[in-house]
């Protein structure tokens, strides 16, 4: 068994990116084996980042062209002997669901033993949160996805004000949501310092400590240890799924895990 985890959000500018890094920084310390497939060759914007590491990587287009269409097919290849990590380009969206369609993907993933999931990063604005409502509800829910809510794209205190709009509460509702995980942010000057030199967490650490201090190391290894406990919670060993959480202070360590809140439909009809 193998999957394909493909790192979408559609719209530009929601830290889908920085999000795919982290991932890719998160498997590789933990030693999981993986290969990346940057789907827009031109702009290699997480490969870019990890130069002279040692895990697989592959470079496609994706494109409506027809001389682009067999393009992908690299992905599901990849995906019999191995996971691949697909880090999927801002309005790609449509041009990957004409490939999986056209192709039957979903169809031969259950006929070769491999999983398709997605991992949708959103900054919850309506579009964003729109074009999320629009990837769960595709392929009739045949694609199974984990929800990142990005706090570094977030513009107010939290993610509360999701809890009372209906397209999210339909999106909570799903049964092919297996999760919604908040990914942290990194402070300001750190963050630009990781983009503008296009290091690894790891070796930003040890790169800006030289040059603006231990403070500054400081947070960029805090933001490193509070996404390693974010990721831990994703169990990808044969079949992706999240794990139950250890929750301090009130909850006892190894709870199980509360499943997104689900609302009746007439609470959702209120709603409406």
């Amino acid at each position: 068994m193998s999957d394909i985890l493909v790192i979408d959000g559609e719209k530009g500018g929601v830290g889908k990116s920085n999000i795919t890094r982290a991932i890719v920084e998160y498997l590789s310390l933990t030693g999981l084996e993986f290969k990346l497939i940057e789907a827009d060759a031109h702009i290699p914007d997480v490969a870019n980042f990890f130069k002279g590491k040692s895990f697989n990587l592959s470079t496609i287009t994706l494109s409506d062209h027809p001389e682009r269409y067999s393009a992908p097919d690299i992905i599901f290849k990849t995906a019999q002997a191995s996971r691949v990590i697909v880090n999927l380009p801002s309005n790609t969206q449509g041009v990957l669901d004409s490939w999986i369609r056209s192709n039957r993907i979903l169809e031969l993933a259950d006929e070769y033993a491999v999983k398709v999931f997605k991992i949708f990063v959103t900054d919850g604005s309506y579009e964003s949160i729109k074009l999320l409502n629009r990837s769960v509800k595709d392929f009739n829910g045949g694609i199974q996805h984990i929800i990142v809510l990005n706090k570094g794209r977030l513009n107010g205190l939290d993610f509360a004000y999701l809890e009372k709009k209906t397209p999210y509460i339909e999106i909570v509702n799903s049964p092919n949501v297996l999760g919604i995980l908040e990914f942290p942010r990194l402070e300001s000057n750190e963050q630009y310092y990781v983009d503008e030199n296009e290091l690894s967490l790891t070796d930003a650490i040890k790169a800006i400590q030289k040059e603006q201090g231990i403070l500054a190391a400081q947070r960029i290894t805090t933001h490193l240890e509070k996404i390693t406990k974010l990721f831990s919670r994703i169990d990808f060993s044969e079949d992706l799924k999240l794990k139950p959480e250890s929750i301090e202070g009130g909850k006892a360590k190894g709870e199980k895990v509360k499943p997104p809140k689900r609302v009746s439909k007439e609470a959702l009809a209120e709603k409406k």
